[in-house]
């Protein structure tokens, strides 16, 4: 299966994988600790959630920066590097002692998934042949899907256990793992040219990620109509399509707005979007329902989410397969209506609500997200 590949090549697309692996665990698994972190810090649901809305924010404003990243940087740097500001961030966020702290540390955490998370899929497509990238994509979409749910798991029990701090204490050991493995076997370098970098792009792309996310995440402390809500969205919203028509006049923009001409392809985007944004505030608010409202422990909201994790990762898998045997279109509505069913579901939620209707429910929203 893998003939066609350099063993040196493997090698370090190995390594990126289980680095990407273990990166990828940090961003969600913050959520199990939410009302913990509330408790500690003394701390608003709102302003707890921003330990999670951060990561997602700085998502948006490093992931665009990747064009200019793979070109500049050679493959050893880029990982060294990444790892090490994973390794900074997990040992600021375990000595966190504010919310202030804490944000900082997940905004390093959150940087080196943003570099490294798109940079292995771009080397992957370099050293892999064409007919195998399906199958190499394959399995990093599964890395990536399960370990979070296995560090969600791991972290209610950890959380309730040890303390929700050495969550963190463990991504440090665990980076520092990998970073050694980087040291050892990235050493191919994949070529570089010189890549400019358009500074008002990058200014651009980030206040508008930045006043989307900000603006809606107030509106569970303010009014949907609320000037706090209203003006950062709308700010974003401006500066995110100023960047979008700067990518289409620079000479080297940090993303190909070309493909959004293909209608397809910005309708299944648009769907991605929707679904996304649905999937990760629910993924916030579980957490601090299950625990703060219905008095469950940290380890029972990972039963909760357990279940909806193994679907997302099956459904996640099968997806080529259905949409080869059924068609695109069938799958996306199929998928559309699961997690409509499943978001529908918890608005009856209560806090006497059975764990069991509730991971039924997450099975059901996580299926629905996995067949999109």
């Amino acid at each position: 299966m893998f003939e066609d590949v350099r063993k040196d090549y493997l090698r370090i697309l190995f390594v990126f994988f289980i680095a990407c692996s273990i990166i990828a665990t940090s961003q969600s698994i913050v959520t199990t600790a939410l009302v913990h972190i509330m408790n500690d810090f003394n701390a608003s649901s709102t302003m707890a959630q921003w330990s999670y809305s951060i990561f997602l924010l700085t998502l948006g404003v490093i992931v665009p920066l990747n064009a200019f990243i793979s070109r500049r940087f050679k493959a050893r740097m880029v990982y060294i590097s990444t790892t090490l500001c994973f390794i900074i961030g997990s040992c600021l966020c375990y000595f966190s002692w504010d919310m202030t702290s804490l944000i900082f540390g997940r905004i390093l955490q959150a940087l080196a998934y943003g570099i490294i998370m798109p940079y292995t899929q771009i080397i992957l497509l370099k050293i892999t042949p064409e007919d195998q990238w399906q199958m190499f994509m394959g399995i990093y979409g599964i890395a990536i899907a399960f370990t979070p749910v296995l560090g969600m798991m791991l972290g209610g029990y950890i959380i309730d256990i040890y303390g929700w701090k050495n969550i963190f204490s463990i991504f440090v050991i665990l980076g520092a793992i990998i970073f050694i493995l980087g040291l050892l076997l990235v050493r191919h370098d994949f070529g570089t040219e010189d890549y400019p970098l358009d500074i008002q792009s990058v200014i651009l792309s980030f206040i508008g990620c930045f006043g989307v996310i900000f603006g809606f995440t107030n509106i569970s402390e303010y009014s949907l109509a609320s000037i706090f809500v209203l003006l950062p969205i709308a700010v974003g919203v401006v500066c995110l399509l100023l960047f979008f028509k700067r990518q289409k006049v620079i000479e080297k923009p940090l993303i190909n707005t070309s493909v959004f001409k293909n209608r397809y392809f910005s309708i299944g985007i648009l769907i991605l979007v929707i679904a996304y944004f649905m999937y990760n505030g629910c993924t916030a608010l579980i957490p601090i329902f299950v625990q703060g409202i219905a008095g469950h422990s940290a380890i029972t909201t990972s039963l909760i989410v357990f279940p909806g994790g193994l679907g997302l990762i099956i459904f996640n898998f099968m997806g080529p397969y259905l949409t080869t045997k059924v068609g695109i279109k069938k799958v996306a509505l199929a998928g559309s209506v699961f997690l409509m069913l499943g978001h529908i579901s918890m608005v009856f939620f209560t806090g006497q609500t059975p764990v069991i209707v509730m991971a039924i429910s997450q099975f059901i929203r996580y299926v629905g997200f996995g067949m999109l």
